[in-house]
């Protein structure tokens, strides 16, 4: 049992929030830097979708650091732990709960858009309709020919090769 007081007593803390909260400008600060070279998706994938990463400082070091979407669930235990859990509560200490839990449903309702979104866009012009949009991260590669004797498109689905590295090539038959 007094194991498991220290353990929460670690989890609620403010040296943990000052921790997580350092971590997290460290990985946005790099991933800035990192959409130079590998672009805005990939950068998203690698350091914010992640539960670790691994960063080469000057090109050469490695180091592995974790990612945003494990300093987020801690950052979320600590946050109901030592903000809504162990916080004093009265009526002097109202406004302090309430701020916690707006930052709860905050990083809640990020949660769901990002496990359950959808996201892309739709060009239309004036008069013009649609149904269907395009995703800023489900790709598809479309070879179209139009020589006769008549048009044929090829599709490669985005899952064939989006596990690839920006140098690596591969080949598709149809």
């Amino acid at each position: 049992m007094k194991l498991l007081g220290k353990a929460f007593a670690f989890l609620a803390s403010y040296g943990l929030a000052t921790v997580l909260f350092l971590f997290l400008l460290l990985l946005v600060f790099l991933g800035t830097l990192e959409q130079v070279d590998l672009g805005l998706y990939e950068t998203q994938r690698k350091y914010f979708n992640s539960l670790f990463v691994v960063h080469e400082f000057f090109g050469r070091i490695p180091m592995l650091l974790p990612g945003v979407s494990l300093l987020l669930v801690l950052m979320t235990i600590n946050l109901i732990a030592g903000g809504v859990i162990r916080v004093r509560k009265g009526k002097s200490t109202v406004g302090v709960l309430v701020a916690h839990l707006g930052i709860l449903f905050l990083l809640f309702g990020g949660w769901v858009q990002y496990a359950f979104a959808q996201e892309g866009h739709v060009t239309l012009f004036e008069n013009q309709r649609s149904d269907a949009f395009v995703s800023y991260h489900d790709w598809e590669l479309a070879i179209r020919r139009t020589a006769p004797p008549s048009d044929q498109e090829y599709v490669v689905s985005g899952d064939r090769f989006q596990d690839m590295s920006p140098n690596e090539t591969r080949t598709f038959h149809s």
